[in-house]
């Protein structure tokens, strides 16, 4: 018999996503980024300001203070979702191995092969922890700047020195927007080999639980990187775009598993 302990842990698991499941709309995302690549090139490369070299260096600062808020902005949302989604996951598939490890007992099954397929899906929380880690790391810089600015903005040594740890900022930002944008379709396919499995040795015990259809498209990423250094970065907005736009599809096709499972969990309790 499957204990209700059991169920009302993949329930809680299941219930967890209205707060870890975040959807970013990404044409929003895109135009802001758009729009402050326009305003950053016009202002460093194009508006004739009749500015001194320090005022020019006030300029540049300023620029890269912006885009260094836009970033971080970015990077909290996507950092954090990625590290919630991912960890509310690895939390929903211990649950769902316990569960299934009592149905294939309740129903003499030997559903051994899919437990272990199950176990070996890929997904860990490590990774998401340490990338999350970087991009605190990535602060760090920021607010020695600001720091700076604070004390002496007047000293062009000041602003020198603020500048270069801004753009360290961004730097380690852009990195870990890197992966970030490239987590989805990671994380779909751990996905589908988990649900595979799953759906497969509920299949066996008589219980038909609606599997995940994949809906993430296959990127080059050496592609992706290629056209962003030719493009001088302008393509890097559409990645971001694409990977905003796969992450949310995602989570759609993840409820609807999770929806279908609630069906059966229904039955079952």
């Amino acid at each position: 018999m499957v204990s209700k302990e059991t169920v009302d842990k993949v329930m809680k698991n299941i219930d967890r996503r209205n707060v870890t499941d975040v959807r970013i709309y990404p044409s929003i995302v895109a135009f802001v980024l758009a729009l402050y690549a326009v305003v950053a090139v016009y202002t460093l490369y194009f508006m004739d300001s009749g500015f001194t070299e320090y005022e020019k260096l006030l300029q540049t600062l300023g620029v890269v203070v912006v885009g260094m808020g836009i970033l971080l902005a970015l990077m909290n949302v996507l950092a954090s979702r990625t590290y919630k989604h991912n960890k509310k996951d690895v939390s929903l598939f211990d649950s769902l191995i316990e569960l299934s490890t009592e149905i294939y007992k309740e129903k003499g099954i030997d559903g051994g092969q899919y437990i272990t397929k199950m176990k070996d899906r890929g997904i860990d929380n490590k990774g998401q922890r340490t990338i999350y880690l970087i991009f605190l790391i990535a602060v760090v810089p920021a607010i020695i700047a600001t720091v700076l600015m604070v004390f002496d903005i007047t000293n062009p040594v000041t602003v020198t020195a603020a500048t270069v740890l801004f753009v360290m900022s961004l730097i380690i930002c852009a990195f870990v927007l890197f992966i970030n944008i490239r987590y989805p379709r990671k994380h779909e396919k751990a996905f589908i080999k988990f649900t595979d499995a799953f759906c497969e040795g509920m299949k066996e015990c008589g219980i038909t639980v609606r599997g995940y259809e994949p809906v993430i498209g296959v990127r080059s990423t050496p592609l992706m990187l290629f056209l962003t250094l030719i493009t001088l970065g302008m393509f890097f907005i559409v990645w971001v775009y694409l990977s905003l736009r796969d992450m949310n599809r995602h989570l759609d096709q993840q409820w609807n598993f999770e929806n279908s499972l609630v069906d059966v969990l229904s039955v079952i309790n």
